[in-house]
Order: C-alpha cells, then structure tokens, then sequence
C-alpha cells in the first residue's frame, strides 16, 4: 500500500486561513472568502505556468481592495515580465476601485 503525500505544490505559508468550526455564516463566507484569496495567491505566486498565474492575478483584481495586500505580496516575487506587469495593472486597478 502506498501513502499519499499530504505535502502542497507549493511552499509553506504560515498565513494560511484556518476555517473555524463553529460561527456564523457571515464568518464562514468571510473564512471561505479569505481561504479562495489565498489560494489564488498561491497560484500566482508558485503556479505551473504563466497561464494560471495571469488567472489568478485576473480573478484577485475583479475581488479588488481587499486583494491588494495578496497582490502587492505576489509582486515582491515576481521577475520583471509579462507576469509583474499583469499583477502592477491589477494594484493599480484595484486601488483605483477602491478610492471611488
């Protein structure tokens, strides 16, 4: 018998949210919605390929201000490109939507 590897794709975060067994359902939303942010950021930060990188840039900038703390962690790691100019047009929007 083989064991599976429990182990993600991609490096440890300690920022992980953690889901709370009991709370309200606006506190499971917000838990599910802080979990769905960090997941993408993990995909944009470490992901496969550029294709998932840009999705998951694309879908933190339609979520706007409170993804701006991931997407301004997810520019500190990226290389000058392609990639680092999707995640800057993405603060910038991001930040322009949550000034009006």
């Amino acid at each position: 018998m083989t064991e599976q590897s429990t182990e993600s794709a991609y490096p440890a975060d300690d920022n992980k949210p953690q889901f709370r067994a009991t709370g309200t359902p606006a506190e499971e939303r917000e838990e599910e919605r802080a979990l769905k942010m960090w997941n993408l950021k993990q995909d944009a930060k470490w992901g496969k390929d550029v294709d998932i990188q840009k999705k998951a840039i694309q879908e933190l900038a339609r979520i706007g201000a409170p993804a701006l703390g991931h997407l301004r962690e997810i520019l500190t790691v990226l290389p000058p490109g392609e990639i680092r100019q999707s995640c800057e047009d993405a603060i910038r929007n991001a930040a322009a939507s949550a000034k009006s």
